[in-house]
């Protein structure tokens, strides 16, 4: 059973759209299928449901998003410590290249 919700939520997310994905538009059948597999393994305890696995998939993948984002402006826009490299970089260069004067 939980195979087929899987074959069925890849499909109705592949109508939906995988660029959605990144709105939180994920097909309500990934939180079916999860609370399947939780049931078929994990028969004795308590499981999450699946509207708690979607709420938490949704935050998890904008969360992920959120950290390519802010780490590719960083990169884009030299707001990281990238500076610092270079320059730390050039130091290590000149101090090899004198290494036998030093």
């Amino acid at each position: 059973r939980a195979g087929r919700l899987l074959q069925s939520a890849w499909l109705e997310q592949r109508e939906i759209g995988w660029t959605n994905v990144i709105k939180g538009r994920v097909s309500k059948c990934w939180g079916m299928a999860q609370n399947e597999c939780y049931k078929e393994q994990y028969r004795e305890k308590k499981t999450l449901s699946a509207q708690v696995f979607q709420i938490r998939l949704i935050r998890g993948l904008w969360q992920f998003f959120e950290g390519t984002w802010f780490q590719r402006n960083a990169m884009l826009h030299h707001e990281d410590d990238s500076v610092k490299h270079d320059a730390c970089n050039k130091k290590i260069r000149d101090f090899f290249a004198r290494r036998r004067h030093l």
